[in-house]
Order: C-alpha cells, then structure tokens, then sequence
C-alpha cells in the first residue's frame, strides 16, 4: 500500500497528506474534550475494574441488575482493555486512546480488505480516510464503550473471510458477540461477503469449505461457553431486560442517529446516502459491484430486527453507506470530489465541538474531587464522572438503582454536582435517613459547581 500510494501523482499525495493532516488534527484536538460527559465511559470501564479488581461480572457502581455488568457479555473486551488500562493507566482518556488505538487497526484492515477484493488503492484510502472522518466511527474512537473493539474483530472477522480462512472469521466473529451483544452483526458481515458474487458462493459451498464454517462455530460457541458457563441457565434475561431507551420513537439506531441527534446534524448524510442509493439503483450498478446491494440490505434488515435504538451502532452498518457511495462515485470519477463534500460538511461541525468545549480539563477536575475528600475507607457517592477520581475506593454513583439501604452506609461522603441538584437521582430518596455531618469542600471547575459533604445516618 505505501508502494501504491508513492505511485499516486504528487498532487494526490498532497491531497491524501492533507486530509491526513486534518484528521489526526481532529482526533488530536478533541481527545478527551468530544464528549466530555459520556455516562457510558464510566458504565463500560466500571464494568471492567468491578470484574477484574473486585471479581465480580455485576454492575456494583450503578446497581443496574443483569444483563447490565459482565454476566453475559463482555468479558473479552474487559481482559484485553483491562490489561492494556494497567500499563498505561486506568483515565478515561487512556481508555479513549485504546480505543483510537483499535479503530485505526480496523481502518488498515478495511483498506487491505478492500485491495483483496480488487478495488483500487486510491478507492481504498479514501475508504479509510473517510471512516476516521465520520462520527460513527470518531464517536467509537472516543469513547471507553466496546464498539471500537467490536469492530476491529469484525473486521478482522470480513478479511478472513475474503482471505478463505473461514475457521478464523469463524472465531473472531464469536468473539466479537461475547464482547457486545450486538457483535452478532459480525455473521451478517460474513454472509454478504461469503455470497458476494457467484465465484464465491461456489467457493463457500464445497464440502472443505462447510467443514471449516462448522468448526469455526463450534470452537466460538466453546469460547462462549467457557467464559460464561454459570450465566447460561439465566440466559434469557438478556431479551426481556431489553428496555426501550426511545420511547415513543422507532426502536432503531439508524433512526435515533439521523433524527434523534442535537441540531438534526447528520441529515445531510443521510440526504447523501439516498442520492447514492438512487443513483445506484439507476445505473444498474448493481451488475458491476452487487456487493454494495448485499451489504446495505444485509445491514439495514439488521437494524430492523435488532431493535435496539442506540445510536452507537451506527458503526455497524456505515461502512455498507460509505462503500455503496464511494461505489457510485468512482462510476463517475467523483470519488475525490466526495471525499472533498465530506471534509466540507464535518470539520466545521468538530471545529464548533472544540469551540465549546476547548476549556475542559478533565484531569485538573478529577484531581481537585481527590484532594477534597479524606484518604479513609468510606463510600464516596457521586456522579459517574466522578468515579475516575476513586478507582481505589468504593464508590457508588447518584444514579444508583438498587437497593441503596442493603449498602449499609452509616457514613459516607456525597459529591453534589449540577445534576444532582437538579435531578431526583435514585440515590437521593434514600437521603432523608440521612444528616450533613459536615460540608468539607465547595470549588468550581468545568463550569459546574461541586459540593463535598460528609453524611451520616440520623440518629
């Protein structure tokens, strides 16, 4: 691939080192600063320190019963981020570079996927380029959520499957769906790039062929088993527990990222992804490249059935959009021209991102929420931010849903932030058996007031 793009004419290299440029200049400036009060972060590492440092696969910081937590799911994202949190430090924006760290390692794999399926290698760099670009893929780098990680093992998962080694896919398609439910999608990948075309059909139904697939399966139903052995009986909580985080709106990730979003800032994307479609349907092109049709419909029936309206997912199904638009440029020789559209519509938007929150300092906030409180062994309870400030101690978030009496907590110190001031938390109703002992602390940072106070159980 350097070979290749050393061959591009300067001014394309130009081009390709600029958008580069601007890019990592995105990623840079907006590390730890994109979206700076993410609940998730401190959900999906604290899901990871409770099973690693306190062995348990429950949700003990916001006491969200099963299928929340690591019961089910998750535990091979825990040990692989787990690990690499203990080298480099357990901060959010360590678990945020690991995540970058993941999706660029997916990035490479979808440009080598790209250039084993025949397309060429100026087609697969705007590829890749334009999934560092896109928010689905920005969000997941950005993030201590398992999306990112899921991702890279699907597409690990699709080059081994284009590259015949089909036990492999196989195995990091299971992997990819122990990490997150929603890695089921992994399969769906497999089967639009198993049919493809006729060739490869053929090649996917010999005896060989059928054989690999089945041991694969049974080797990711192992690895499942084996890591969730116990859980297995009480598996079917995982489908009722799913509640409707959308009320009242349809039950799908594709709808709450185009219409569900603040200012309505991806439907010009998705205006773009239908002009695509059309022109798709119009130039027959289904004929030249049927890929970008059994891909879409694959993945845009996933959305249908899964259900689950997070936009999170979106990562999932935008590399189908991306390639089915690139696709239909390059019929045109308009592939640069949408890589230049796509720089236009979306570094503005990350421009007024950094604007708004260029003064957070996570860092300076978390440190000043650890002086404040006395090193002892009571319970902080706080907002889930909060929770980075006390990894080694036990802590319990504002948004506490279980049974805050059962904690026995006849001392303990309280965070008020903005949000628990305005809020009627879970934790809170419980707070009437309780009196200020006394109010430690009162400072200001991030543009939100905290409170420290230590409580104690009346008397």
């Amino acid at each position: 691939m350097i070979s290749a793009f050393r061959a591009f004419p300067r001014r394309i290299q130009l081009f390709f080192g600029l958008s580069l440029l601007c890019t990592a200049t995105i990623y840079v400036a907006l590390h730890g600063k994109y979206r700076p009060r993410n609940v998730d972060d401190a959900w999906s590492l604290s899901y990871i320190q409770s099973y690693l440092k306190r062995g348990s696969p429950d949700d003990l910081v916001f006491g969200r019963s099963p299928p929340y937590g690591l019961r089910y799911f998750g535990k091979s994202h825990a040990r692989v981020v787990g690990a690499l949190l203990d080298v480099f430090g357990w901060t959010k924006t360590t678990a945020h570079l690991i995540s970058t760290v993941f999706l660029l390692l997916a990035v490479a794999l979808w440009i080598v996927l790209l250039r084993r399926l025949k397309f060429e290698p100026e087609f697969a760099l705007i590829f890749g380029v334009l999934m560092l670009l896109y928010e689905p893929f920005f969000s997941a780098a950005q993030s201590g959520r398992p999306e990112a990680f899921v991702f890279l093992l699907i597409s690990l998962a699709s080059l081994l499957i284009v590259v015949e080694q089909r036990f492999f896919a196989l195995i990091a398609a299971a992997i990819a769906f122990e990490s997150h439910p929603v890695g089921v999608v992994s399969f769906i990948y497999l089967l639009a790039f198993a049919l493809r075309d006729r060739v490869t059909i053929k090649a996917n139904l010999t005896p060989t062929a059928l054989a690999s697939v089945t041991g694969g399966l049974a080797a990711g139903a192992a690895f499942y088993i084996a890591l969730h052995s116990d859980a297995l009986a009480t598996f079917e909580v995982v489908f009722s527990s799913t509640a409707d985080i959308n009320p009242g709106g349809p039950s799908n990730f594709l709808f709450d990222y185009f219409f569900q979003t603040k200012f309505y800032r991806h439907i010009p994307e998705l205006v773009l992804f239908l002009a695509c479609a059309v022109l798709y349907i119009k130039w027959k092109l289904h004929r030249r490249a049927p890929l970008s049709a059994v891909f879409c419909g694959s993945l845009i029936l996933f959305s249908i059935v899964f259900g689950r309206p997070n936009f999170h997912y979106t990562i999932y199904v935008y590399p189908a959009f991306l390639l089915l638009a690139i696709v239909v440029a390059d019929t045109r020789r308009l592939a640069r021209g949408l890589w230049l559209a796509s720089f236009i519509l979306l570094v503005p938007q990350y421009g007024v991102l950094y604007v708004k929150n260029r003064d957070v300092d996570f860092a300076r906030q978390t440190a000043m929420l650890r002086a404040a409180i006395p090193r002892d062994s009571l319970t902080v309870v706080g907002g889930f931010n909060d929770w980075f400030a006390f990894l080694e101690r036990p802590f319990v978030s504002h948004q506490y849903s279980g049974d805050f009496q059962k904690l026995k907590l006849d001392e303990f110190y309280l965070i008020e932030d903005d949000d628990f001031r305005r809020a009627d938390s879970p934790a809170r109703r419980h707070f009437c058996g309780y009196e200020i002992a006394s109010t430690l602390q009162s400072f200001d940072v991030n543009q939100e007031t905290f409170v420290v106070r230590k409580m104690r159980r009346r008397r």
